[in-house]
């Protein structure tokens, strides 16, 4: 976890194979997933999202659907380095 952030950041920092955190974070994963269906916002894939898109009756036929991806994932890594 990276602590030193506010909120805390719950992505690991550096690999865990075979340590300690790694049993933490497979139990820790174990029980997430059992929970991650009472998100509304969950998003099981790509056919949930086509029927959910599919099924809005009132979309006009000059819309435009957009997706994101996160952002500032790896704000430690230069961006001109990671380009070269």
């Amino acid at each position: 976890m990276k602590i030193h952030k506010d909120p805390w950041k719950t992505r690991p920092v550096v690999a865990c194979v075979g340590t300690f955190m790694n049993a933490w974070s497979r139990w820790m994963d174990f029980h997430l997933q059992r929970l991650k269906h009472f998100c509304p916002t969950y998003v099981k894939d790509t056919d949930q999202i086509l029927k959910e898109v599919q099924a809005i009756d009132d979309l006009p036929p000059n819309a435009f659907l957009f997706t994101a991806d996160a952002d500032a994932m790896y704000d430690n890594i230069e961006t001109e380095h990671a380009i070269e």
